[in-house]
């Protein structure tokens, strides 16, 4: 239950909307208050941003805007994200792989309408018809959809659209800041119960949330790490990374060469997220724009297969967020469903563990031999 009201609060907060939930400490919650006249300002600002987002949108080149839609979708949890190429695309401008739980996966068609007007019921059939029975299309606009849309998306022993229209499309945007750049206040409210006696003690918040506020000091700070390059197994993968990484100093020239070695890899946000694995890894670092490789980098490239399965499986351990408890759950239990497992990790206090880097580190730690992943069990 607080995990679920600590994800209601992050995205209400994303959206710039105030939180229905406050902690008090000790694993209590309240109902929370709205200072009325504060959030009504933020709220009529914010509005105003998003009507000015509307109109950038619109503004920008067809490219670009399908380069933004897949940003979008690879930090809303799809996978696999590739621009199509426009000549070639059948209609079809994103493709992807949508992710619904921590173990199902499906291919899902995309396509864009950057349009001013409603998109009526034809561009919906459109659609269903240039995809395959085994994905799932998403249409896309701007503007609005008509009823008949709407309605021909829902249609009984058809193939779903999803359908995401232009205020949805700006919200979302906000919410993953994407074109949107948020700022903090500190809002003053008096606390009454001080003068009432009322007052309890709060406990000091979980270490688990501190290691992201990337405090320099910390012994324990850990991070986060995208999933890995599909056919290429882990170790080949940080391999190559790295032999980049050895002979580029600047790291907007090593994602180029990234992009160049994984050509599957089209939208350069979603490159720079793998590019990036080597320094969550500790096997790289960068200093004002330039890469330089570690000795714990130097180590790993300099060592035989065996070894570097060891030295990648230290560094998961060590350095990424959930990884240690993941191990520990599993000896505790050694035939633990992935969904089962990702609850359990989430009652260690793991707040900041969402579903999608839940799978990233179940396949980086099953590449590199550490758990047996079969038939929907973890060992």
């Amino acid at each position: 239950m607080a995990a679920a009201i600590s994800q209601d609060n992050r995205r209400r907060v994303s959206r710039g909307e105030t939180e229905r939930f406050t902690g008090n400490g000790r694993g209590y919650f309240s109902l929370s208050y709205s200072i009325d006249g504060v959030e009504a300002s933020v709220s009529e600002w914010n509005e105003k941003v998003k009507s000015r987002m509307r109109g950038q949108l619109h503004a920008m080149e067809p490219v670009a805007f399908e380069q933004l839609i897949g940003n979008l979708l690879e930090r809303m949890g799809f996978e696999d994200i590739e621009v199509t190429q426009r000549s070639k695309d059948g209609g079809i401008d994103v493709r992807g792989i949508l992710t619904i739980g921590p173990m199902t996966r499906f291919p899902a068609a995309v396509q864009v309408k950057r349009w001013k007007r409603t998109v009526g019921a034809t561009v919906v059939r459109d659609l269903r018809g240039a995809i395959s029975i085994h994905e799932r299309g998403i249409l896309v606009t701007t503007s609005a959809f008509s009823s008949d849309a709407k309605r021909e998306a829902e249609a009984e022993a058809k193939l779903p659209i999803g359908l995401i229209e232009g205020s949805e499309l700006v919200d979302l945007l906000a919410q993953y800041e994407l074109g949107f750049r948020k700022r903090s206040v500190v809002v003053l409210d008096l606390n009454e119960d001080l003068f009432s006696g009322q007052v309890e003690a709060v406990e000091p918040s979980s270490p688990s949330t501190d290691w992201f506020k990337l405090n320099t000091a910390s012994a324990e700070r850990r991070f986060t790490i995208y999933r890995t390059l599909g056919r290429v197994s882990a170790v080949e993968a940080v391999v190559a990374m790295l032999q980049i990484a050895r002979e580029k100093r600047n790291f907007d020239e090593y994602v180029n060469d990234f992009q160049r070695r994984f050509s599957s890899i089209t939208v350069r946000a979603m490159a720079e997220r793998y590019a990036r694995a080597i320094v969550s890894l500790g096997f790289a670092d960068i200093v004002n724009g330039s890469l330089s490789l570690t000795g714990d980098g130097k180590e790993f490239l300099d060592g035989e297969r065996m070894e570097r399965n060891v030295i990648l499986a230290r560094q998961l351990r060590v350095r990424i967020y959930g990884v240690a408890e993941l191990e520990q759950e599993i000896a505790q239990d050694s035939s633990l469903d992935g969904e089962s497992l990702f609850v359990a990790l989430k009652g260690r206090g793991l707040d900041l563990l969402t579903e999608t880097r839940f799978r990233h580190i179940v396949e980086w730690c099953a590449g590199v031999g550490m758990i047996d992943k079969r038939s929907g069990r973890v060992r």
